[in-house]
């Protein structure tokens, strides 16, 4: 089930994962930015943000990002939509904390589900059948709760 890397696979993953890093932090700092942004496009413009240009930026990070995770762990359904909502619910403003703690809760996240998906039968199940379990009817009770 495992794979060890290879010395030149060490060194790939060793450079995507510093990228990856800056661009994280980057976008970390640019949160206040974010939060003004998401007041809407006429306020962050009065405030002298290029609007078109910040989204640009952000769109073209972010898939970077997502790229690279997504080529090493594969595609993990609904964790990136899940732990986002479940934190502005408990913090409804603030992209720095909403960033943090969407970071850190994810990957609590993953990892319960993981611990899941290997002792939940005799054989391991793929951790993306554990969080489409989970991620189906919490989006369906957001979607009926918006409804309502």
């Amino acid at each position: 089930m495992g794979h060890i890397f290879t010395t030149g696979e060490w060194t790939f993953f060793l450079i995507l994962t510093g990228l990856s890093l800056v661009i994280l932090i980057y976008l970390f700092f640019q949160s206040t930015t974010i939060d003004i942004l998401s007041c809407g496009d006429l306020y962050a413009a009065s405030l002298g943000i290029n609007v078109l240009s910040l989204r640009r930026k952000i769109f073209i990070l972010t898939s970077i990002v997502i790229g690279i995770s997504v080529s090493y762990a594969g595609i993990i359904g609904f964790v990136g939509l899940i732990i986002p909502h479940i934190v502005r619910f408990f913090i409804p403003s603030g992209q720095k904390k909403i960033y943090l703690l969407s970071l850190w809760s994810g990957g609590i996240f993953l990892l319960a589900c993981d611990l899941l998906a290997k002792h939940i039968l005799s054989m391991e199940l793929p951790v993306g059948i554990i969080t489409a379990f989970i991620g189906c009817p919490f989006f369906m009770w957001l979607l009926l709760k918006k409804q309502g």
